[in-house]
């Protein structure tokens, strides 16, 4: 090949370029398109509550401390208030020995408490007022509403909004959990669940679910504080108790036969 033809190997030709243009045009479109979509799901990103994939990531646990009164509910349980916590536990204590060992029914007790309120509140109106014009020789104003005066007691949309959105993450999550234990897609989950409505079914029989309610309170009272206050000692009992199941679990599994042994080690890898 002669140097002229070589020079003109290496010359494009205007073929060539326009093929090049067309395709340094479409990667430009093909990035604009991209970034376009990019921004269109920056702006519907907050339209939507919870998606899939942020649901997986999401526990209840996250889902109740994202919620605006979980601080004033840890805070009631944790007794930073002894007055406030023991105030609560003590109206939730004696509802359920009213309920439980005194024959009352909801109706009965809501009413009773409601009667106890407006007659204290009456009472207490009907003081002030006697002792403004009687004694102090003045008009005095109506307690309340001097004392609550520019208070709110309305529920704001979003409030309602947030708890709202509470409840439906919580049910979501709900949803997902149910779904892989009953379609069976993780059998060590489905076999730990087996053993948890059997566990449920059998405390059902031993107490009643009004007892079962106020156990649930009982410890949500007494567990969060207990743990503050003796975490180290707690941690190091479970450790220790974990590290006993592990053993003899692997010393159970160590007895079975090759290929259930082998089926029960993939089931594990795969829960890992």
């Amino acid at each position: 090949m002669s140097d002229t033809e070589q020079d003109r190997s290496t010359v494009p030709t205007p073929q060539t370029e326009e093929t090049d243009a067309v395709e340094v045009d479409s990667s430009k479109d093909s990035v604009s398109v991209q970034e376009h979509v990019n921004e269109v799901k920056e702006v519907v990103k907050p339209a939507l509550h919870v998606t899939p994939t942020e649901t997986k990531k999401k526990c209840i646990i996250s889902v109740l401390q994202a919620n605006p009164f979980y601080p004033k509910v840890s805070a009631l349980v944790h007794w930073r208030d002894p007055v406030k916590s023991g105030l609560v536990f003590g109206i939730i204590t004696c509802s359920y020995i009213l309920l439980g060992w005194f024959d009352y029914t909801v109706l009965t007790l809501i009413s009773y408490l409601l009667f106890a309120l407006l007659a204290v509140c009456f009472g207490y109106a009907q003081f002030v007022h006697f002792r403004a014009t009687w004694v102090q020789g003045r008009v005095a104003e109506n307690p309340f509403v001097q004392n609550f005066k520019g208070v709110d007691f309305h529920v704001s949309k979003e409030v309602a909004t947030h708890h709202l959105n509470t409840v439906l993450d919580i049910v979501n999550l709900s949803v997902d959990r149910f779904t892989e234990v009953f379609f069976i897609t993780n059998t060590i989950l489905a076999l730990k669940y087996l053993a948890y409505f059997y566990v449920l079914a059998s405390i059902g029989e031993w107490f009643s679910g009004l007892t079962l309610a106020y156990l649930v309170v009982l410890i949500a009272f007494v567990w969060p504080r207990t743990y503050e206050e003796k975490k180290k000692e707690i941690d190091n009992g479970f450790d220790l108790a974990k590290a006993e199941y592990k053993k003899y679990s692997a010393l159970a599994v160590s007895k079975l036969p090759p290929a259930v042994r082998k089926y029960v080690e993939v089931l594990e890898k795969k829960r890992d």
